[in-house]
Parts: structure tokens; sequence; C-alpha cells
């Protein structure tokens, strides 16, 4: 009579039909969440990678916006802004094709602490024709 050590179980187990279609489905869900999270970054960039609200800029003398403080955050397209939460502080050129009501999370530096605040686009000088 042949007894079979626990390796040998775990190598028919994991030969099995059902086995293999357990993890092929694990596999897949993997994979699928991976998707789903690249879908998400994705979502507020070009295919190129480039957001769809501005291009970070180099730190500099620009209006400082701390986001701590309650007020409207109104910025004109074009505008470099800095930003500053939590003692972090990062710099934004502004550039959207439509104007409207825009998170601070969808262009912050990962890790950057928005405080769930959005910034209101502006058309700039250059863009009301005339």
């Amino acid at each position: 009579m042949k007894t079979m050590t626990s390796i040998g179980a775990v190598a028919i187990f994991l030969a099995s039909p059902l086995a293999q279609a357990g993890m092929a489905q694990a596999g897949m869900a993997q994979a699928g969440m991976a998707q789903a999270e690249m879908a998400q970054a994705q979502v507020h960039t070009f295919p190129t990678g480039k957001s769809y609200y501005g291009v970070p800029a180099p730190a500099g003398k620009h209006r400082t916006i701390d986001l701590s403080r309650g007020d409207p955050i109104n910025v004109v397209c074009g505008e470099v802004v800095n930003f500053t939460s939590q003692g972090r502080t990062f710099a934004w050129k502004v550039s959207s094709i439509q104007h409207n009501k825009v998170p601070v999370s969808r262009f912050a530096p990962a890790g950057f602490n928005a405080q769930d605040r959005a910034i209101y686009i502006a058309p700039g000088e250059h863009e009301q024709g005339g």
C-alpha cells in the first residue's frame, strides 16, 4: 500500500480541474482589480499620461492657496498656483479645456492631502476671443 506525503497531496489537489478553475478565477480577479486601478488612475489623463487639468510647475513666487482654509478657490486657466496642505506644497499650472469645478485630488501628487477641496477654473484672457 502506498502512502502519500503531504507534498504529494498538494500536488494532486493543485492538478485537479476544480483547483485549477479556482486559481484561474483568482488570477482573473486580481488582473481585473489591477485593470480597474489603472483605469481609475487614467480617468483624468490623456492617453499620453498628461493630466486633463494642467501640468506640474517649478516652485516659485506664485499665488499660494492654503487648502485648510474654507474659501472658494477660483483660478484662471493658465495660472500657476502653489497649493499647500499640512506643511507640504506643490506648484501647478492650471490648464483645462472645460472650465468647471475640479477636485484638487485629481492632479495633486500622490500622498498629498487635498482635504476634499476643489478649484473653480475660469477661462483665461487668451481664451475669451475678441
